[in-house]
């Protein structure tokens, strides 16, 4: 559906004028101009369509997700059909991840590791090694996806 918007010339600018400068311009002063057609803002394009998600199972326990964890409770998940790393809570994807079984191959090599806070089972973003959970973050700069080492161990409770 195609909307039309119109503007009248002159009354932004003098519109601006009247809350700076206190000009007197009342709300009728710019009924005579004639309406100029503005172009329909461009249609947002629709997110990408998400493929099948990673579904990570625990092997000591019927527990499976798709959403895995950083040590501040942001999570993320993996669209294997893509390769794609998705940021849950926006929705923003980081291409070139993939995963293997538990391990996931991106920027680096990672691992998928369990455990439960506060009596919830939860998939959580680790090392390889060390089974310490990382902190993910959106760099502010580029956008780009920064991942940290702790050294907090997975949660046990």
């Amino acid at each position: 559906m195609s909307m039309t918007r119109f503007a009248r010339p002159g009354c932004a600018g003098a519109l601006f004028a009247v809350g700076l400068f206190g000009t007197g311009l009342t709300a009728g002063s710019c009924a005579s101009a004639p309406p100029i057609p503005l172009p329909s803002p461009s249609p947002t394009p629709a997110p990408s369509e998400v493929g099948e998600l990673a579904v990570f199972d625990d092997p000591d326990s019927d527990f499976t997700t798709t959403d895995v964890y950083d040590i501040d409770g942001d999570i993320v998940q993996f669209d294997i059909d893509r390769n794609v790393l998705i940021w849950k809570a926006t929705g923003r994807e980081y291409t070139s991840w993939q995963v293997q079984e538990y391990d996931l191959v991106g920027n680096g090599r990672y691992r998928v590791r369990f455990g439960s806070e506060g009596g919830v089972q939860r998939a959580y973003w680790t090392e390889v090694g060390p089974a310490t959970v990382c902190d993910l973050r959106i760099g502010e700069l580029f956008g780009s996806l920064l991942i940290f080492a702790t050294t907090n161990p997975v949660p046990q409770n």
